[in-house]
């Protein structure tokens, strides 16, 4: 990973980092500025933005104080080994695939490296709403370095993002900065941990993760080949069992067949017998049939013959009340007209009636109209009246809130004085808060090593003993134990009189800054509430003028259209269509020649008059009808002497019928009894046949599972031979395989890097050498990862003995080999070296040779950034990047030299 821009907001002690950062061109470079300017900030920001993790106890102490979100934006180069994201894990792993445009050489950058950006985010959690984070992850589509195209691969949440950055970059951040990162106060971040944990971050430096995901990926499938092998042996048990049943279901097959055809057989007689009883049977139905069919149409004769006779007695009744209609003709057509010429007086009465009532409906709409329109032109006087009072208020009020106005104005201006105090609380603070920070992880390193040494003094003994040298495995007498013992206690008392010290400090810090936390908390508050009153009561002035201001000019129109209004009321001046048209239709109503007296004696006449027009309609009815209806009496009568005759002969034909019954014998119960045979008969030939089916299908399936069972044996035997392979795989990738072994010869070049920076940098008066096996109490040897120190002497001691100078020059030499080494490892060369701060434990001859040990190594890096603040060290480096801090933040510059 290549540090290209960093761009910063709200984070920590920098409000606004932008423009950005610009890495391109450095190659070596120091981080110069005062203490607490910002300089180990923004390796903060680089770690933060790339792995969510920093010095901070949360995110949240991230954050610029006073602020409520921050963001860090990275852009970073990765060679050629890391592949795209969406590949497969056996892709990544084979090599294959990329993106075409992103295999050539990007401007300014090394062959093969491609361009990412990550935007990491942190909004702070509120009084009601809770904090929240965002993390997008970018590729560059364009080649060229200036251009601003980017792809997105930010993944559906932030840890599957997170994912294909760590995925991406090969490292975590603990491998990180336990080899290309020596952070203050964690130079020694490899050297004091466990052999286990030096182990991991060796396995991660060395790209080992990829063999514990084989060590998983064979371990699973011999998992599942164990579960495949159990399936098969269950399936082999079941399958041995079917078929041991073969010899028994065979001899059921044959004696099944046999009772198949006794029962085929009785069976065929049966039917013949109840076919035989059927067509007797079926004689004697054939009769009763005939017998039922001629009482029915006995009965259908007798039905129908009653229906004539009830025809006939109708029409006689009709034809004479016909007759006498039609003798009664001269007085039935005298009352006629006396009822037309009724009927035409009374027409003409409707007629004015119709009239005079649809006068009537316009009169009642016209005054409708007449009475809306009023009413309309009321309402709009109220509404008139209403406003122009509310605006005579509006400008009354005006001078009560300009001088509200002049209120608020003077609240604000108190305000900047209260920020002012709150922006100093913060910062005293935040340095407080930093320095129990760096106070606590030298307590925790002190810690760690106090813990180490009463190890050493426990297994060494008592005093005047004597032993084996737990460093270098020598004998020592009672004298060289009692010195070794006493040197141990004696470092061990220093280090407890340093933690006693750092605890003090650190508790007088909290305090400072519980202190000025409580103020800035209380000048938060008081803020908060003075400003949030002043603006309100601001807005609600500038509100209320504004208003009087338009209402000023509205009034005097208001006030014009109300009087035309009034006026227009008083004189009637509206809906004048409307009252000329109910004019109008009073006029017609009273031209109108109607007497109601003379209506209602025209509307009895016509009453008694009424029973003429029925008479007349009888009589036309008569006259039509008559003829028909007598004909229609003749043919009825014929049609009654012909059903009359009908009727006799059926009656002669049902008698012969029942003669022929009685002497019929009846077979039914014989077929009844003899149907029931059959039907069980059949029943138990079909139970014959199913149960002989299923014996056949099964000694059927007993053969297919016979040859089932040869290919399911065949497939045990496979099974068991690829889980043996897979259980000798999941070995082979495990910790005590390849790993072990890449290890061992890993460790080598490791030492022989170390030592040769070493060496440069103690004049050839140290080394190191990686010891990976010990022997144990209980006897035999345990794996570890022992750091064994060797001086000029020839001798060795425990690494916790080094301190100050000696011990950071051994923790650089072995971090700079653990950073070479990766770069080796992956690939492709290992961008980035950082180093911040250290050489304050040095005098002036060993941070020359430091000086000169890094530009040695320089080479081997694309970005070297060391944080240092001595001032004879600014001016030994080829590039310097500045930073500084005002009132407004820190800022970061590159000067070169």
């Amino acid at each position: 990973m290549v540090p290209l821009k960093l761009r910063l907001r709200n984070f920590m002690t920098y409000r606004l980092l932008d423009p950005p950062l610009d890495f391109s061109g450095v190659h070596v470079a120091c981080l110069a500025g005062p203490n607490g300017a910002g300089k180990s900030a923004l390796l903060d920001a680089l770690t933060w933005a790339l792995w969510g993790q920093s010095r901070a106890r949360s995110d949240d102490d991230l954050v610029t104080v006073g602020e409520a979100e921050m963001e860090v934006e990275l852009e970073f180069a990765v060679g050629e080994h890391a592949l795209p994201l969406d590949k497969t894990q056996d892709e990544r792993e084979s090599g294959s695939g990329g993106r075409p445009s992103l295999g050539q050489a990007q401007g300014n950058l090394s062959s093969g490296q491609h361009r990412y950006r990550v935007l990491r985010k942190r909004v702070k959690p509120g009084l009601r709403k809770a904090g929240n984070s965002l993390l997008e992850l970018q590729v560059a589509e364009d080649s060229d370095p200036a251009s601003e195209f980017f792809v997105p691969l930010t993944g559906n949440t932030i840890r599957a993002t997170q994912q294909k950055i760590i995925e991406l970059l090969r490292l975590d951040y603990q491998t990180f900065i336990n080899s290309a990162m020596l952070l203050q106060g964690r130079a020694d971040e490899f050297t004091l941990r466990t052999p286990g944990e030096r182990k991991r971050v060796l396995g991660e430096v060395l790209g080992l993760s990829r063999y514990d995901a084989y060590e998983a990926r064979a371990r699973n499938e011999a998992r599942q080949r164990e579960g495949a092998l159990a399936a098969l042996q269950g399936e082999i048990a079941r399958l041995e069992e079917q078929v041991r049943m073969r010899p028994d279901l065979e001899t059921e097959q044959r004696a099944t067949q046999q009772m198949n055809e006794q029962l085929t057989t009785l069976a065929t007689a049966q039917e013949q017998t109840v076919t035989a009883l059927r067509k007797a049977q079926r004689l004697a139905g054939e009769r009763e049939q005939r017998l039922h069919e001629a009482q029915e149409q006995a009965a259908h004769v007798a039905a129908e013959l009653e229906d004539v006779r009830r025809r006939i007695a109708g029409l006689e009744n009709r034809v004479e009340a016909y007759r006498g209609v039609t003798s009664r003709h001269g007085e039935i057509q005298a009352g006629l007209q006396e009822y037309q010429e009724t009927v035409g007086r009374m027409e003409s009465d409707t007629r004015a009636v119709q009239q005079l009532m649809t006068l009537r409906q316009e009169e009642a709409h016209w005054q409708r109209e007449v009475a809306s329109a009023r009413a309309k032109l009321q309402a709009d006087e109220q509404v008139l009246l209403e406003r122009v009072q509310r605006l005579r208020e509006l400008v009354t009020a005006r001078s009560v809130l300009e001088q509200r106005l002049q209120q608020a104005a003077a609240e604000m201006a108190s305000v900047a004085a209260l920020e002012q105090r709150l922006v100093a609380a913060r910062q005293e603070a935040e340095a407080a808060g930093q320095q129990i920070t760096v106070l606590r992880h030298q307590s925790e390193t002190t810690v760690q090593q106090g813990k180490a040494l009463r190890a050493k003094v426990e297994q060494l003994g008592q005093p005047g003993s004597t032993g084996v040298c737990p460093l270098c495995g020598t004998e020592l007498g009672p004298e060289g134990h009692d010195r070794i013992v006493q040197e141990y206690r004696g470092e061990l008392e220093r280090q407890r009189t340093v933690f006693r010290e750092n605890e003090g400090s650190i508790t007088r810090l909290q305090e400072a800054e519980a202190a000025f936390r409580a103020v800035a908390g209380s000048l938060e508050a008081e803020i908060g509430r003075v400003r949030g009153k002043a603006q309100a009561d601001e807005a609600v002035a500038r509100q209320g003028l504004e208003a009087a201001e338009r209402a000023a000019e509205e009034l005097a129109d208001k006030a014009r259209v109300l009087k035309a209004l009034q006026e227009a009321l008083e004189a009637r001046r509206f809906a004048p269509e409307a009252q000329q048209a109910l004019d109008r239709a009073r006029q017609a109503q009273a031209a109108l020649d109607y007497d109601p007296q003379r209506h209602e004696a025209l509307q009895q006449q016509l009453a008694a008059l009424e029973p003429w027009r029925a008479e007349a309609q009888r009589l036309e009815e008569a006259g039509q009808r008559l003829p028909e209806e007598a004909a229609e009496l003749e043919r009825s009568r014929e049609t009654e002497r012909r059903w009359v005759a009908l009727s006799d002969e059926t009656g002669r034909r049902i008698a012969a019928l029942e003669q022929e019954l009685t002497q019929q014998p009846d077979r039914s119960g014989d077929l009844a009894q003899a149907e029931t045979t059959l039907q069980q008969t059949r029943a138990n030939l079909a139970e014959t046949v199913q149960a002989l089916g299923r014996v056949q299908a099964e000694v059927e399936r007993c053969g297919e599972q016979e040859l089932r069972l040869q290919v399911q044996r065949q497939e045990l035997s496979g099974q068991e031979r690829e889980k043996s392979i897979y259980d000798e795989l999941t070995f082979a990738f495990g910790r005590r395989g390849v790993q072990a072994m890449l290890i061992e010869t890993a460790l080598p070049e490791l030492e022989d890097e170390a030592n040769a920076l070493l060496g440069r940098l103690t004049d050839n008066t140290l080394s190191l050498r990686l010891q990976t096996q010990r022997a144990a109490r209980s006897g035999g040897t345990v794996e570890t990862l022992d750091i064994v120190i060797g001086d000029e002497s020839g001798g060795a001691r425990s690494y916790e003995l080094y301190s100050g100078g000696e011990a950071f020059r051994i923790n650089f030499a072995l971090r700079i080999a653990l950073s070479k080494l990766l770069t080796r490892r992956a690939g492709a060369p290992l961008p980035t070296l950082i180093i911040d701060e250290g050489f304050g434990t040095q005098d002036s001859a060993g941070r020359e040779k430091l000086v000169e040990a890094i530009g040695a190594i320089a080479d081997d890096f694309e970005r070297v950034l060391v944080i240092t603040h001595i001032d004879e060290l600014k001016d030994a480096f080829p590039v310097r990047i500045e930073v500084s801090k005002s009132a407004q933040g820190s800022r970061a510059e590159v000067v070169p030299l």
